[in-house]
């Protein structure tokens, strides 16, 4: 079920919808939001080829900085399949401390990561990559309002290198979609689905069914939160999010 040449077709198809956002550049409020209401934390454009964007935490415990679309431009739906993907890349300032989400919520704002390393918003509509604080791998999640399914990956997160993560919601009837998670940690475009920690490499690799029923539309989302006194900044090279109209 290799669905890679999605975001491919999607920019050229008029069947489709979404963005490619390279960040050259950021006004809050256009098609992005900045959440950095905390003092200290700064989301800035860098010189980089194609543009890069920086998300930096203050040295404050808990705090916090994300970006978020304006609008909630995303739903799943029967029929409608939608892929999201960022090519990302942190280096912990303490072994284990930052917290990172990328994907998309309906529950896009502050504390979308919970403070103290407890994992993402127990209660949301979306699907999401997320590391905590203390913690060391990338882990999943899907979710409708409070039914939650979360995975621990064997994927380590952080490092001087860039990953590329992507997620696919594919709507397998009226009821339920099947999500599934995909990953390139040399920070290309040959994305391989991700598998759970600790299981057999001949176990099938991870795959959430989640209930549409109810679920509202959705941001795509990208953010870290500092797990203790230190900066902790993200880099974020580019987002792309399609979904067939």
């Amino acid at each position: 079920m290799r669905k890679m040449n999605l975001p491919d077709i999607a920019t050229s198809g008029p069947w489709t919808h979404g963005f490619f956002d390279d960040f050259d550049h950021i006004v809050t409020g256009d098609r992005w939001t900045t959440i950095i209401a905390d003092s200290g934390t700064a989301a800035s454009v860098g010189d980089a080829v194609g543009g890069i964007l920086a998300l930096s935490t203050s040295a404050t415990d808990n705090d916090e900085a994300y970006i978020t679309t304006t609008g909630e431009i995303f739903l799943v739906a029967d029929k409608k399949p939608m892929w999201v993907e960022a090519r990302i890349q942190f280096t912990e300032a303490n072994t284990d401390d930052a917290n990172v989400v990328f994907g998309v919520a309906q529950e896009a704002a502050a504390n979308l990561l919970v403070d103290d390393g407890a994992g993402v918003a127990t209660t949301l509509d979306g699907a999401l990559w997320y590391k905590v604080d203390g913690g060391t791998r990338w882990q999943v999640a899907s979710s409708n309002a409070t039914t939650q399914t979360t995975t621990d990956t064997a994927e380590t997160a952080g490092g001087s290198s860039y990953h590329t993560l992507g997620i696919y919601i594919e709507p397998v009837n009226s009821a339920d979609a099947e999500v599934t998670f995909w990953i390139d940690t040399a920070g290309g475009r040959n994305l391989a689905p991700v598998r759970e920690n600790g299981v057999s490499p001949r176990a099938p690799s991870i795959k959430h069914t989640v209930s549409i029923s109810g679920m509202a539309e959705m941001h795509v989302v990208c953010g870290n939160k500092a797990g203790a006194a230190n900066n902790e900044t993200l880099n974020i090279d580019y987002i792309q999010a399609w979904q067939k109209r």
